[in-house]
């Protein structure tokens, strides 16, 4: 409380930006300011303006209004507010440069690349058993998780953006975490009901049917790595992906929950080698992941909850086996 009240009696002003951060952000902040909308007029769910609050207006920070907030403000012409108004030419550029960064950081043409040096370094994508090679999912897996995790660091700096601020939010870590432990047995109840559920009324869409890379899963050793695997390509690196992509959407593509429906979809297609039916609970349970990021602005959540789903997984796979 008294960190909070020392922050609150700070005198507002208006943010200057670092270098890469993009135009129309700068101006969005600035007319805010100058529209007096403080901190407490602008709540962190994305609810739009709710009315002043009585408390002291707290500074304004990159980040903390909510893209109705600005859709609201930027009903005022910029030059009225005596700012320069941004060109369509700028606009285009972003909206561009968006769409660039969704697509290279979407999974597919970095697992295309690596896929490709690894078949041209010799290994094979399945084993002689026709189930996925283990030493090929475990190598793909990690190496992309890191190409991906490194990139989208290094776009977050061009636009002078933060992990800690696009991950963490302003919710208390602790917290989060907790949610996200309890979230994860309702998650694997859901996905088990959806299957059975998908299996009863469209059989059809059931055509993988055993899971391919329960057949690869050998030895105890196999098992304990393919679980660290889960927990960072799973549950950190996807979720990491899914925040960053759901932030370009929020920022220049027409908004977070368009962005979770595009994503969700290409995340379910993206397993569809398990079965059309798990790519469609996999979807699902993606666009759920997606939605608690977008309504808490922090991934923490959704983290611990899927890479519990996935530990949770593997091991009925392997009671089941």
């Amino acid at each position: 409380m008294r960190r909070e009240a020392r922050f609150r009696q700070r005198p507002a002003r208006q943010w200057k930006p670092s270098s890469g951060v993009a135009r129309k952000t700068v101006l969005e902040h600035n007319i805010l300011c100058r529209l007096g909308i403080t901190a407490q007029d602008i709540p962190q769910r994305h609810r739009g303006i709710q009315g002043r609050s009585s408390a002291p207006a707290a500074p304004l920070r990159p980040g903390c209004y909510s893209r109705s907030v600005t859709q609201h403000v930027w009903a005022v012409p910029p030059v009225a507010l005596g700012l320069p108004p941004v060109s369509r030419a700028a606009w285009r550029r972003d909206v561009l440069r968006a769409i660039a960064e969704v697509v290279l950081c979407s999974g597919f043409p970095t697992q295309l690349a690596i896929a490709a040096v690894l078949s041209a370094a010799g290994l094979a994508a399945l084993a002689p058993n026709g189930f996925p090679s283990f030493t090929y999912v475990v190598i793909l897996s990690f190496v992309d998780a890191a190409v991906l995790v490194l990139l989208i660091v290094r776009l977050l700096h061009l636009r002078g953006e933060t992990v800690r601020g696009l991950l963490l939010g302003r919710l208390p870590i602790r917290r989060e975490t907790t949610i996200g432990l309890a979230l994860t047995p309702f998650f694997l109840v859901a996905a088990t009901g959806g299957i059975l559920l998908i299996g009863a009324l469209a059989p059809s869409l059931r055509n993988v049917p055993d899971n391919p890379f329960a057949g690869m899963l050998t030895t105890p050793a196999q098992v304990a790595i393919f679980a660290l695997v889960a927990v960072v390509a799973g549950g950190l690196r996807e979720e990491l992906q899914r925040a960053f992509i759901l932030r370009r959407f929020e920022q220049h593509l027409g908004g977070g929950w368009v962005g979770l429906v595009i994503f969700s979809t290409a995340f379910g297609l993206g397993h569809a080698l398990q079965g059309w039916d798990t790519a469609i609970v996999t979807g699902l349970l993606g666009a759920a992941w997606g939605a608690i990021y977008l309504r808490r602005r922090s991934a923490v959540a959704s983290m611990v909850s899927h890479a519990g789903f996935n530990l949770l997984q593997i091991a009925l796979a392997m009671a089941a086996a």
